[in-house]
């Protein structure tokens, strides 16, 4: 012990305790570093239990089972057992009534006691536990010698059933079956065994035939598709090119060898070669002709359409485009190509006949309209001009009739001077009589004004 330890001896029994199992308990529980009174509290609660394990262990040794026939032994293992399971749950009871008195909640060293009574009762129960176990191998002894004897036979016989394992009698335990049943469980599969290989060798050379008879059946239609690429088309059970150039019959694709249908299939890739470079030849010639054709008839077209007048080309055809009227169809250019040479020229003819007439109908129209708007234009005018004389009179008479009197007067006075100064200039009468009535009416409009300025003065 360390210097200034204190050192701690428990009575463990009825007096003092000095033998070698009770001072290791001291020792144990000491080194946990607890109070003394938890310390003491401990060595007495276990102590009795401890000093007993090794007298346990020693019964234990002495009960003896060699046989499964041995039912004494085995059932005084069974009874040892549970006083040892009771002595192991009794003194679990009263450790945790000790630690029930414990608040875990507290610093230490509170909580060091609680788990100082749990790390002893881990101790004393691996001990109980061993010495349990022992007395459980005693008392099933006949169990386990069963149960090895029943795993040693189901291993022998699931060596001798695996090569015919899955015709074996499904959820069965077969260390459990009699050997007369095992044995005729064996033999029935067997039997199944041996009639499942023969099925499945006839269904092997089933699959044999017909994948040899899937592997012509593909060598003939890669045999058919590349006559298909190559252009030949079927015709009562025979494949041709260029109508009957070339001829491959069905017999040839399905009987000929692989060797011998390549060598044939050069050959006629050659044979091809030579139609295509014919029909190239003989196209390229006819695209020749039609496009001189093409060009041709456009020159036709376009030149029997530039003697239309106002005419306007458009996708579908030809319009007759004159500006106030709008478009109007005319013809399709086929029809136009149509025309023999004398047709054209009379349907030209008509055409800008009837052109020409739309075109002076129009210009007729758009004089008149013209002299409506100016014989309109003219009536608003002289509306406009009436209009506003009317509202200088209005202003003239609104202004006269504002004046005072003597204002009014003056404004006759003028007036009349007007009308005077306007008759003598405007008129001129030839005879005696008329220039004497001309003369005093000029007079007598002169007195009038004398009259009305003497008067406002």
């Amino acid at each position: 012990m360390a210097k200034g330890k204190k050192t701690v001896t428990i009575d463990v029994t009825q007096g003092e305790v000095s033998d070698e199992k009770s001072m290791a308990l001291v020792s144990y529980v000491s080194d946990k570093k607890l109070p003394d009174i938890t310390t003491e509290d401990i060595i007495a609660t276990v102590g009795p239990v401890f000093r007993d394990i090794e007298m346990w262990k020693q019964k234990v040794s002495e009960i003896v089972v060699t046989s499964s026939e041995d039912s004494e032994a085995m059932k005084l293992a069974g009874e040892a057992r549970k006083v040892i399971l009771k002595i192991r749950t009794g003194l679990k009871k009263q450790i945790d009534e000790k630690k029930l008195q414990i608040k875990t909640d507290r610093i230490d060293p509170i909580k060091r006691e609680y788990d100082g009574w749990g790390d002893m009762f881990d101790f004393i129960e691996g001990m109980l536990k061993g010495v349990e176990k022992d007395l459980r191998d005693k008392e099933e002894y006949a169990k386990n010698l069963l149960k090895k004897e029943q795993d040693e036979l189901r291993e022998t016989r699931r060596i001798l059933a695996e090569p015919f394992r899955t015709f074996m009698p499904p959820m069965v335990d077969i260390a459990l079956l009699s050997q007369e049943d095992f044995d005729k469980a064996l033999d029935t599969a067997k039997l199944a065994f041996e009639g499942d290989k023969l099925r499945r060798e006839k269904e092997q050379k089933e699959a044999l035939e017909r994948e040899e008879e899937n592997s012509k059946l593909k060598i003939i239609n890669s045999r058919i598709n590349l006559l298909s690429s190559m252009n030949f088309k079927f015709e009562d059970g025979d494949y041709f090119y260029g109508g009957d150039s070339i001829k491959v019959s069905s017999a040839m694709i399905k009987e000929m060898s692989v060797e011998d249908f390549n060598t044939y299939v050069e050959s006629v890739e050659s044979q091809i070669r030579e139609i295509e470079k014919e029909n190239k030849g003989k196209e390229e010639r006819e695209r020749v002709q039609a496009a001189e054709a093409a060009d041709k008839k456009r020159k036709i077209i376009m030149d029997r359409i530039s003697k239309i007048d106002c005419a306007k080309i458009e996708k579908d055809g030809l319009y007759l485009d004159i500006y106030g009227i709008g478009k109007e169809f005319l013809i399709d250019y086929e029809s136009i190509y149509g025309f023999t040479d004398e047709a054209a020229t009379e349907y030209l003819h008509k055409t800008n006949l009837s052109t020409s007439k739309k075109i002076l109908d129009l210009e007729k129209k758009k004089e008149e309209a013209e002299q409506l708007r100016l014989e309109r234009l003219e009536i608003a005018r002289k509306a406009k001009e009436d209009a506003e004389r009317l509202a200088l009179v209005k202003d003239e008479a609104d202004r006269k009739a504002a004046m005072s009197d003597k204002n009014k007067l003056k404004a006759i006075a003028d007036d009349v001077h007007e009308l005077k100064k306007e008759i003598n200039n405007n008129y001129s009468l030839t005879s005696d009589s008329g220039r004497t009535i001309f003369s005093r009416v000029i007079n007598d409009l002169k007195l009038i004004v004398e009259f009305i300025d003497s008067k406002i003065k």
